[in-house]
């Protein structure tokens, strides 16, 4: 169920993410069916169906299924669901308007006050007036606040506690990571090599393994672009080409 203090009523709400096949698709649509006869506030059906309700939504160049379209909207008939138009671009621009109503364009205002930073330390370099200190520190601090609305308010520990205080939120990160990059000690390291699928032979393991030879080296020199430099020496590919029986050696 959804609610919200502005809405009058109460709705039931089922988040679907269906199948890719239309035989597995029809399950869900049965499903959907039996809820429907259960319901008796208003019914929000959203997310992703995985098939349109008609061939004018799809803007690609596949043929589309009619078979499993009309299977889609005998779905929505039978729920007596009325579809509501949608649009990502127009969504995402509500949610631009809404976020700046709500919070205000950080990024903007922190441009913003590096500008004024900027501004009164060229003042106060020229100046070199008590006010003018003043002013570049009032600067700094309103940046530095500014700053600080962009960062991480509060997180969550491994207990499921919120953490709001600044160095906690520090700890709490990094132990986040830590722990999902980094594993306890394992006793039988070959147990877990066996469930772990070969995705070469043995003998493209064996050819990976063996020692390049001059030939080969020479191969990929003489092949690169006549500017290329090799590594961090700076010489260029012409130098090795016309050179390359001296040095061919030490390449190696």
């Amino acid at each position: 169920m959804v609610a919200h203090d502005s809405w009058a009523n109460v709705v039931n709400a089922t988040v679907v993410y269906a199948k890719c096949k239309q035989s597995e698709r029809r399950a869900l649509w049965s499903e959907l069916g039996t809820i429907a006869s259960t319901i008796t506030r208003p019914w929000l059906v959203c997310w992703d169906f995985n098939i349109i309700s008609s061939v004018t939504e799809y803007v690609g160049r596949a043929t589309q299924d009619l078979g499993a379209i009309a299977d889609f909207n005998e779905a929505i008939s039978s729920c007596c669901l009325t579809e509501v138009p949608f649009s990502v671009k127009e969504t995402k621009r509500l949610l631009k308007v809404w976020n700046k109503q709500h919070f205000g364009d950080i990024f903007q205002a922190v441009k913003q006050r590096e500008m004024e930073v900027q501004q009164r330390d060229i003042q106060y370099k020229t100046q070199q007036t008590e006010e003018a200190r003043s002013a570049l520190h009032q600067a700094q601090t309103q940046l530095l606040l500014s700053l600080k609305n962009e960062g991480i308010k509060r997180i969550k520990d491994g207990t499921g506690a919120w953490v709001e205080d600044e160095d906690q939120i520090v700890v709490v990160a990094v132990n986040i990571f830590k722990d999902l990059l980094s594993v306890e000690n394992v006793d039988n390291v070959e147990v877990l090599i066996q469930h772990i699928p070969a995705l070469m032979s043995m003998d493209q393991n064996k050819q990976l393994l063996r020692e390049v030879t001059l030939e080969e080296i020479k191969q990929v020199v003489f092949e690169l672009d006549g500017n290329s430099a090799l590594g961090s020496d700076g010489f260029f590919r012409v130098f090795f080409t016309n050179y390359w029986d001296i040095v061919a050696e030490d390449i190696l």
